[in-house]
């Protein structure tokens, strides 16, 4: 993921481009990727309009069964603003439209509702679901790059880990876990970016989806 450093990774349109094309490799993983960004903050989406738990995963693999196989992505337009405003356009038509819940004989995505569940809040938003999503995914990827990366992802996930701790863990100096520490949320940074490079239009605007990725937490 990210390919070679420097490179302006393809734009979420373009994406959204091969994803209409399933029987192709490249349509089949910019499917797989949009889905596996989306699915949560959707399925948050639902349950806080008062479905229980079963219902909202019902109407959620019912939502992405519905885009993947309907021709839904030919509608996104990117001249009319950010690919998630029409996702959450499109699930509140569809929320409207869907009178009874049909259990469909396809193959649906398989969500892990459960470890889902353990992140779900009431009082949240979509744009706060993204941005934990995306997070998510940072973490996930900066802590596959080392054993070290692993400890130092687990302790930037919390609050005010000593770094007396880490030390221990790490088998170092507190001085040179500041230093690596430091470097962990570059490289965080940087990973982030590279997701968000993903998911926007024009090159160069990663930079603000971060600022509002960030800013999503502060609501």
């Amino acid at each position: 993921m990210g390919g070679p450093r420097g490179a302006f990774q393809p734009t979420l349109w373009t994406q959204v481009l091969l994803a209409r094309d399933r029987d192709a490799p490249e349509g089949r993983d910019a499917l797989e990727r949009l889905v596996g960004l989306y699915w949560r903050p959707v399925y948050f989406h639902v349950r806080r309009l008062g479905k229980d738990v079963e219902t909202a995963k019902d109407l959620t693999q019912e939502f992405f069964a519905r885009v993947m196989e309907r021709g839904t992505l030919a509608d996104a337009d990117p001249t009319k603003g950010r690919f998630r405003t029409f996702l959450l356009t499109v699930l509140d038509r569809f929320l409207c439209d869907e009178h009874r819940r049909e259990r469909a004989k396809r193959r649906r995505p398989d969500f892990d509702f459960t470890s889902a569940e353990a992140h779900f809040r009431l009082d949240q938003t979509f744009e706060r679901d993204w941005a934990m999503a995306v997070l998510e995914r940072g973490f996930v990827r900066l802590a596959a790059r080392s054993p070290h990366a692993s400890v130092l992802a687990r302790a930037l996930r919390k609050e005010a880990v000593p770094y007396a701790q880490l030390a221990r863990e790490l088998e170092t100096t507190e001085s040179n876990v500041k230093v690596m520490v430091h470097r962990a949320r570059r490289e965080l940074r940087e990973i982030l970016l590279e997701e968000l490079r993903a998911t926007v239009d024009r090159p160069g605007e990663e930079a603000a989806e971060l600022a509002e990725l960030f800013g999503a937490f502060s609501v």
